[in-house]
């Protein structure tokens, strides 16, 4: 076993096409000086395109890529130019996605960041075509897991259907199920599952789909049990997520789950007491983290913008953002297809908040598609109760697919 015992292990992956939106994210970056002249001349430009109120509803996507322009700008830039951030909301419309994309083009952004939709396929070719980097991309469709533009700081639903199940597997369950959206696509939890759990000599046992519309989860929690079942991975969007747990617990105390969902901040307040004790599994050091300098001025950061809240995927476009940073200041001139030939060069990049990243070798994960993901490595917390509060279980991050302990910042 590698952590303590805990009951519920909770993490947030959202899977876009993939799993349809309801399937329930060698230089060193951190501390780096930045004394030169304020940035001068044309802007360095990059896009968000996301998803603010319909589809994979992401509104807070872009608040830490503006945050971290905003404290570039005060600083040097990037390539010692002042960095605007543009935003485009597809309206969960693959038309419209397809004009953010043609909109980026004409707008000459460097690179797209944190991108979120399931509509990638409507502009990834066209960023392919022209050597943009979409740094960051939350895995959300087929393209993302194939374009040759597609640069992701973490392996999304792919690590986490793999690390999820091992938790649990060396949390002591010997038996272990799903319960996900009855989409074809949400077999991926079940079959990434597999390929980690083989390497423990175990396997998913059942695998229940729920419609998308059921409110009552009994049937499901009974057939997800069926088989002397101990463990269950509740892959399910917030207010099912929320009524699952409740009825497993009801119907037995001692099973231990790990939940994937859009939702973990709601889920976590609506269990209340359940909470305590739940596992989650971040891609990113938990915020804020004692004594991490980068988790300090990521929240120092997002502050001076204006943003209290730094939870949810404002982490990932911050931290796209850094790596952008990172890569373009090596360059003698920031363009689009610099920033996209030297990030395929790339390995060992320290961003102090999760394990050194690289996009050279694309993980092995067991299927053949997939081959734009690069960085599995996830981490164990145990909520303490507390709003907002966690505690690590192991302290190590972790790569399901290898089976191996990864570098922990």
């Amino acid at each position: 076993m590698r952590g303590t015992a805990s009951r519920t292990i909770v993490g947030r992956v959202v899977t876009g096409g993939v799993l349809v939106a309801l399937v329930l994210g060698a230089t060193a970056v951190p501390g780096t000086a930045r004394t030169a002249a304020k940035p001068t001349g044309d802007p360095v430009k990059v896009m968000v395109i996301y998803e603010k109120s319909a589809g994979i509803a992401s509104p807070e996507i872009p608040d830490g890529a503006i945050a971290a322009a905003k404290a570039f700008n005060k600083q040097d830039g990037i390539g010692k130019r002042p960095v605007k951030v543009l935003v485009c909301d597809t309206t969960n419309d693959p038309n419209v996605a397809g004009d953010c994309g043609q909109q980026a083009i004409s707008e000459g952004v460097v690179a797209l960041i944190g991108v979120l939709t399931p509509y990638s396929g409507s502009f990834m070719p066209l960023m392919a075509q022209n050597k943009v980097a979409s740094i960051g991309n939350v895995l959300a469709s087929a393209d993302d897991f194939q374009s040759s533009s597609s640069f992701p700081i973490t392996g999304g639903i792919v690590a986490t259907s793999a690390n999820l199940p091992r938790f649990l597997a060396d949390e002591g369950a010997k038996t272990i199920s799903v319960a996900r959206p009855d989409l074809a696509a949400g077999a991926i939890i079940k079959l990434f599952g597999n390929t980690a759990l083989a390497k423990v000599g175990q396997s998913i046992k059942n695998d229940v789909p729920v419609p998308t519309d059921a409110p009552d989860m009994s049937t499901y929690v009974q057939a997800a049990l069926a088989g002397g079942t101990d463990g269950i991975i509740v892959a399910l969007p917030g207010q099912q997520a929320i009524n699952f747990v409740q009825a497993a617990k009801q119907a037995d105390p001692k099973v231990k789950l790990a939940i994937i969902s859009t939702e973990p901040g709601p889920v976590q307040k609506a269990l209340g007491a359940d909470a305590a004790g739940i596992i989650q599994g971040p891609a990113y050091l938990p915020v804020p983290a004692k004594g991490n300098a980068e988790a300090k001025r990521y929240v120092k950061e997002m502050k001076a913008a204006g943003y209290k809240d730094t939870s949810g995927f404002r982490i990932n476009s911050w931290t796209a953002m850094q790596v952008l940073k990172s890569v373009a200041d090596k360059l003698p001139e920031v363009t689009a297809a610099g920033v996209f030939d030297q990030l395929g060069q790339t390995t060992g990049l320290e961003t102090g908040l999760t394990p050194p990243l690289q996009w050279t070798t694309p993980a092995d994960v067991g299927v053949s598609l997939v081959k734009r993901v690069f960085n599995n490595c996830e981490l164990a917390v145990a909520m303490t109760g507390k709003s907002g509060k966690v505690k690590p279980v192991t302290g190590k991050f972790f790569d399901a697919f290898t089976g191996q302990d990864c570098p922990t910042p």
